[in-house]
């Protein structure tokens, strides 16, 4: 009979990864690969092809098994021609897949699987993992495959790490040296278009609001819409999780029904928001793809947040960027958190390619019920292996905490400082067509189940 295991790994000042594996006749016949690491999509600036794709492979359902909760036998990674959605992430991810279920070794015996995932990164040139590494993956999949076969000798893994987070790999997750603040200002000094800061004219329901950010993103990216700084109104209160992670073992769907949680999946990678309204600032920034030409991953956070760091210090709250993607206060409380998504330069009205977009967005706490975010919320130990909290609730620190000002006093102080600061900002409204649109696209992407439990 088959057996089914899961397994995580969160790098040292990046991101979880885990594994869940389905063996059979000692053989890994089935992998997933969930988290809340990001992906980094090269936008080649030519319009050239990005990575290809292989069809995702079919897997055997008919095992029976009873861990439901740690595995599920829905085929990933195959809503491409459904959604429309980019694909250069998911076929990585796909790829990677693969290579687990081929390692030739025995299960015993991982040693040859981090050159087999090494290979499989190298051939996705424009797609990099951000935050996690192959040494994490090859750890979290030993460690599921222990957990699918507990009374087995344990899993070799003499090639990886054997502490509890992996700290090498393929991607940055640690800080480089700061760019000159000079760079980043003249960087905000060159967009040809004035940027437009709009608040949201009404609010919008989850859905709404994801699609509402891919609708922006690709109007930017083929020129008909300038650069954008938007700020959300959020219509309900909202588990967002990030594109890579797990429904099931991110949220506990009945506490979130039970206090009136909508769960959506949102583009970008990353881990799941919790989102009261009330209790919440977020915003978009979109902006064409060459505003962090030459910048790391990292840099180009703080680039893009550079303009809300500004407007916090200005109302007395002691913001600071802490890698990989978080905004913090100086002795290490979680503010808030962001993350990034490239879409390739579209085509104009006229025909003409256009910019390319980073989107790059940011949730805030400004206020927070941690006890009700730990029911909703699974969160497990690994995530915060490298935290120096015991806990999500003691890691968290709400704005309402660094100052008297009521949330809508925070959010206008900051558009009225992107207006003051960012060079041609201008006041803008969303245009009638745009949330047509975005309508349309929550209706039938965001709002649609075999989105959201697109990873189960």
């Amino acid at each position: 009979m088959a057996t089914v295991g899961r397994g995580e790994c969160k790098t040292t000042g990046g991101k979880l990864v885990a594994v869940s594996v389905r063996l059979d006749g000692g053989a890994v016949i089935e992998a997933h690969i969930d988290g809340d690491f990001l992906i980094d999509r090269i936008v080649p600036a030519d319009g050239a092809p990005e990575d290809g794709i292989t069809p995702a492979p079919k897997f055997d359902d008919t095992a029976t098994f009873d861990d439901t909760a740690k595995f599920d036998d829905t085929a990933k990674f195959d809503d491409t021609a459904k959604f429309g959605a980019d694909t250069a992430d998911t076929a990585l991810l796909a790829d990677i897949e693969r290579a687990i279920v081929s390692n030739d070794a025995s299960i015993d015996d991982l040693r040859a699987l981090p050159a087999a995932i090494e290979a499989v990164i190298a051939a996705h040139p424009n797609t990099r993992l951000v935050g996690t590494t192959v040494e994490a993956i090859v750890t979290a999949t030993g460690r599921a495959i222990a957990d699918a076969s507990a009374m087995r000798e344990p899993v070799v893994m003499d090639s990886v790490a054997e502490s509890s987070s992996a700290t090498t790999g393929v991607v940055e997750n640690v800080a480089p040296a700061p760019t000159a603040p000079e760079d980043f200002a003249g960087r905000w000094s060159t967009f040809a278009s004035r940027v437009a800061i709009v608040i949201d004219a009404e609010p919008y329901f989850p859905a709404m609001q994801m699609a509402l950010d891919e609708v922006i993103a690709r109007r930017v990216a083929s020129g008909r819409m300038p650069p954008t700084l938007r700020f959300w109104r959020w219509g309900s209160p909202a588990v967002v999780i990030g594109a890579y992670q797990s429904v099931r073992n991110e949220v506990d769907m009945t506490a979130a029904a039970e206090h009136g949680f909508a769960v959506v999946r949102r583009m970008t990678g990353g881990g799941a928001m919790f989102v009261r309204p009330a209790d919440t600032i977020t915003y978009s920034l979109y902006v064409p793809a060459a505003f962090t030409d030459g910048l790391p991953v990292v840099e180009s956070y703080r680039l893009c947040d550079m303009w809300a760091f500004d407007a916090l210090h200005d109302i007395g709250i002691p913001a600071v960027p802490q890698p990989l993607n978080d905004i913090a206060t100086t002795d290490g409380g979680k503010i808030g958190g962001a993350a990034q998504r490239r879409f390739p330069a579209g085509r104009g009205a006229d025909g003409s390619r256009g910019p390319g977009c980073i989107l790059h967005h940011v949730t805030m706490a400004y206020d927070i019920d941690a006890g009700l975010m730990t029911r909703v919320l699974r969160i497990s130990k690994e995530k915060l292996v490298d935290k120096a909290v015991s806990s999500a609730k003691k890691r968290v620190t709400p704005l309402r905490t660094l100052t008297p000002l009521s949330r809508e006093r925070i959010v206008e102080s900051m558009r009225a400082f992107a207006l003051a600061d960012i060079p041609s900002a201008r006041a803008a409204d969303l245009s009638a067509d745009v949330i047509d649109e975005a309508r349309s696209l929550a209706a039938g992407k965001y709002a649609t189940t075999e989105w959201t439990y697109r990873i189960p």
